[in-house]
């Protein structure tokens, strides 16, 4: 490898390992990037579903079926119990496991919060929500609402996700598909610092709230 190319990879290097860091500072930047890019993206999304797409675009799609089935007819406790193993269940268990793969220093996890931000602009967008006709909400109503259940499990997965960047033990250098993960590490020997338990204890509390919210 010439000069130029050890150089690039010293940097990539120490560029990965400053993120890979668990202090509070490191834990903090992790969650406001994915905040502010979930933020962005669902922003963008949703103008884009609410003016170009048509009304109740994604009724009956899978994704709805899901929610549908979340927030099915029956007792309260049901409905949590439901919400709780699709939201903590699945999600953040997905969260988590996509990222024991890292590419380039970037976590796979943190496509996670970028999909949830297309799609939930795109049902909010299209009017698409299972239990809710955002039409016959008041605005202030509908907006804490929106605070307390949708934004909390976002929040929730955000938090999940950043607190268990450092999980990844298979790794590859480029973005190319037929890339092999290679094996970087072992699971036990992964240690979390405090500030990504808290976080990652903030996010399940969140996950929890927000399907009580919504139950």
């Amino acid at each position: 490898m010439n000069q130029h190319g050890t150089a690039a990879t010293n940097d990539e290097e120490a560029w990965e390992e400053a993120v890979l860091k668990g202090d509070l500072r490191t834990v903090l930047l992790r969650v406001l990037f994915l905040y502010g890019l979930y933020m962005l993206l669902h922003q963008v999304v949703f103008l884009i579903a609410y003016f170009g797409l048509p009304e109740k675009l994604l009724v009956g799609s899978p994704w709805f079926r899901i929610g549908g089935w979340a927030a099915a007819n029956g007792t309260w406790s049901g409905q949590f119990v439901r919400t709780l193993e699709t939201n903590l269940g699945v999600v953040c268990v997905l969260c988590a496991a996509l990222n024991l793969q890292r590419v380039r220093g970037f976590a796979v996890g943190y496509f996670v919060p970028i999909w949830l931000a297309v799609m939930t602009g795109l049902f909010l967008g299209t009017n698409s929500l299972v239990a809710v006709d955002l039409r016959n909400q008041p605005f202030l109503a509908g907006t804490a609402q929106a605070m307390t259940v949708g934004g909390a499990e976002m929040l929730g997965y955000i938090l999940v996700t950043a607190a268990t960047v450092k999980l990844g033990i298979y790794r590859r250098g480029s973005w190319r598909w037929n890339d092999p993960f290679k094996r970087v590490g072992r699971l036990r020997d992964v240690r979390l610092e405090w500030a990504e338990w808290v976080a990652l204890a903030m996010g399940i509390g969140l996950v929890v709230v927000g399907a009580w919210r919504e139950s």
